[in-house]
């Protein structure tokens, strides 16, 4: 196990954490302080308050990229049917070609 010490909000935490996951809880750390940063820069807040605030901020924007996600999925998904529709419909034509040709052939 690993500590991590960071600042969020001016003040100052240490978490543990697993080995080489440092670096990422860095990260988070850091974008949850600029989030608490901005949110108290409006107005003075408690801190569990800032913090509670920041932290839904984040929620919201991960919720967002998951909702986008989903339609992406969706999107392609229906691609990949139009796709699949578009192959069977060739291969009707492909048939119908073939009977047409066989039907030439012994005439």
């Amino acid at each position: 196990m690993s500590e991590v010490s960071f600042q969020i909000g001016g003040r100052k935490y240490s978490v543990s954490c697993a080995d080489g996951q440092e670096n990422q809880l860095r990260d988070l750390a850091g974008r949850l302080d600029q989030v608490v940063t901005a949110v108290s820069a409006s107005r003075p807040l408690p801190e569990g308050l800032a913090l509670v605030i920041g932290s839904l901020i984040l929620c919201s924007e991960l919720s967002d990229k998951i909702e986008s996600g989903k339609t992406e999925a969706a999107e392609q998904a229906l691609s990949s049917d139009d796709l699949n529709q578009t192959l069977a419909d060739m291969e009707k034509v492909t048939q119908r070609i073939s009977a047409v040709a066989e039907t030439m052939e012994t005439a």
